[in-house]
């Protein structure tokens, strides 16, 4: 089962070991539920599903199920792509000061105590060498870079309540209202890298 599975999208290892096992217990007449999960051994990443058949389904075929639907899963999971960000330190209404934290811009997730400490290492080091992981440790999206002196713009709704069309660089995070219509601008105002799709 491991040869049929990609590397791991949070650690890169190849050694992976599939559990899969049957769930009796499924509120609804006529179903089974069967259980499984992928399982890194080197990092702990994991990606567990359920899977609903027939009530007369045979284990050993529900258990095959399973096993090819976290197959198809865990090997398409690192289609997406995301950049690491940076969120600085901020004041609260208090007056404390926040700690400043990384998080994936694609799922807007803070990663993990030890991928920011990963993270800032690498940071610290200018960005040489290998990075420390090539996927979110909270979505799965890989890891990708822009080419040096560009960034990319995100479109996103500014003032919630109104839903007004914006865009956000994703390197120096400035923001406009801008109608998702209209096109790009050539350059950031705010980092004035050139703008790439």
């Amino acid at each position: 089962m491991s040869d049929d599975l990609k590397p791991c999208p949070f650690c890169g290892n190849g050694s992976l070991l599939v559990i899969a096992r049957r769930a009796s217990i499924y509120p609804l007449p006529d179903v089974k539920v069967f259980e499984g999960s992928v399982l890194c051994e080197e990092c702990g990443g994991a990606m567990l599903l359920r899977h609903k058949t027939r009530s007369d389904t045979p284990d050993d075929i529900g258990v095959g199920e399973v096993r090819d639907v976290l197959r198809e899963r865990w090997n398409a999971r690192a289609q997406r792509t995301c950049h690491i960000r940076y969120h600085g330190g901020t004041v609260s209404e208090g007056g404390m000061e926040a700690e400043d934290w990384y998080y994936c811009a694609a799922c807007g997730e803070e990663l993990p105590k030890w991928a920011q400490d990963a993270w800032d290492e690498y940071e610290f080091h200018d960005f040489e060498g290998a990075m420390p992981f090539r996927h979110c440790p909270e979505c799965g999206a890989k890891i990708v870079s822009p080419p040096d002196g560009t960034c990319r713009m995100i479109k996103v709704s500014l003032y919630d309540e109104e839903g007004i069309e914006g865009i956000e660089c994703d390197v120096c995070e400035w923001s406009d209202m801008h109608d998702w219509c209209d096109p790009m601008p050539d350059r950031c105002p705010g980092c004035k890298r050139k703008v790439v799709v």
